[in-house]
């Protein structure tokens, strides 16, 4: 059994899957999982899908944001999110509205 970090799913109905440093594919139908690619970077807990700009990103622990490209792992650094509440330590949820505005559930 595979833990998923996180989900997230494309426009086209793709889902992929992080989870302990690696992308995967994943069958919503059956559940099977597939590697596609080890990652750069562990602890990614956010992963969502930009309908603005149709790239995916995640943030990992350190609120370090990167565009993940689902084809083969690359992950290319966006920036460093200031978050202004002692104490937090990493995100639940990484998502995109309509408008293309980031949502990061703490």
């Amino acid at each position: 059994n595979i833990d998923a970090d996180a989900i997230a799913i494309g426009g086209d109905g793709a889902a992929y899957m992080v989870a302990d440093g690696t992308l995967y594919s994943l069958n919503l139908s059956t559940g099977y999982v597939e590697v596609i690619a080890p990652l750069s970077e562990s602890y990614l807990y956010g992963f969502a899908w930009d309908s603005k700009t149709g790239l995916f990103f995640v943030i990992n622990s350190d609120w370090d944001v990167f565009q993940i490209d689902v084809t083969d792992g690359t992950l290319d650094y966006v920036g460093t999110l200031t978050i202004a509440q002692p104490g937090v330590y990493g995100s639940y949820s990484l998502q995109f509205d309509k408008a293309g505005t980031l949502w990061i559930e703490i």
